[in-house]
Parts: C-alpha cells; sequence; structure tokens
C-alpha cells in the first residue's frame, strides 16, 4: 500500500508541477487551464464538503490524474509515453494501477482474489517509473 501511495503522490506532484509551468501568467492558471472542468467542479465541492479541510486542489482520485493527463496530451505525452504507443495504451496502466488500489482498500475483495507475484511486480515497476519522472521534472528537495 505505501508504494502506491508513493505513486499517487508523485503523479499528483508531476502533474501540478507541469501545469504550474505551462500555464503560470495568472496564479489560478494552471486550474483552469489545465484541469477539465467536471474535475475542478469534484474537487471543489469536496472542499466545500469537508469545510476547506481537503483544499480544492487535492480533491482528485487517481483516475482523475489520467484524465488530467488526457486532457493535456501534448504537455504530457513525452513523459507517459515514452515509446509513442498512443494514449489509450500508454494510459491503460492507470486503470490497472486503480484496479489493485481498489483490491487493496477492500480486504474482502482481497481476500476473495489475492494479489499476485506479477501484481507486485507492476506495482513496483510503476513505482520506480513515477520515481524517475520526479526526479526528472521536479525541482530538487532541500
Amino acid at each position: 500500500m505505501e508504494f502506491l501511495h508513493s505513486i499517487e503522490v508523485g503523479i499528483y506532484d508531476v502533474i501540478l508541477e507541469i501545469l504550474k509551468n505551462k500555464f503560470n501568467e495568472k496564479p489560478d492558471d494552471w486550474w483552469y487551464r489545465g484541469i477539465p472542468e467536471m474535475l475542478r467542479k469534484k474537487a471543489a465541492e469536496l472542499s466545500e464538503e469537508t469545510r476547506g479541510s481537503i483544499p480544492k486542489e487535492q480533491g482528485f482520485y487517481l483516475l482523475s490524474y489520467k484524465v488530467i493527463i488526457e486532457s493535456n496530451w501534448k504537455l504530457f505525452a513525452t513523459y507517459f509515453d515514452p515509446d509513442n504507443a498512443g494514449k489509450n495504451e500508454a494510459m491503460q496502466w492507470m486503470l490497472d494501477l486503480n484496479e489493485l488500489r481498489n483490491k487493496l482498500s477492500h480486504p474482502l475483495r482481497l481476500r476473495q482474489s489475492p494479489l499476485t507475484e506479477d501484481d507486485y511486480a507492476f506495482i513496483k515497476q510503476r513505482k520506480h517509473f513515477i520515481d524517475a519522472l520526479c526526479r526528472e521534472i521536479l525541482p530538487p528537495k532541500n
């Protein structure tokens, strides 16, 4: 589960860094120009429901990131499709990862269908992929 958290946080950080660098004329440009309206509304609604304890820019789910990336494919293709497989094929891993994440979040599903060695290898491979993107894109931490 720790690897999954790390992957999700890494994706979030990479997306925000790229969007904020591209859409930076005004402080909120990245939000309005880079995040699809339906996701902005859901995130803002979640923020309101939690009385702001979840800031709107953190009101996303794993599959939200897939939608953001696909909606801004020209910005993200270099990073998320290095083999030029095409958007659908290149982003399939996020659907697969979400399935594993859901399984891990629901113990009865996990009991019925435990993770396999291949599942663990896939998660580890995706973590390495996202860690490499973070090293490439994010500014160094002091």
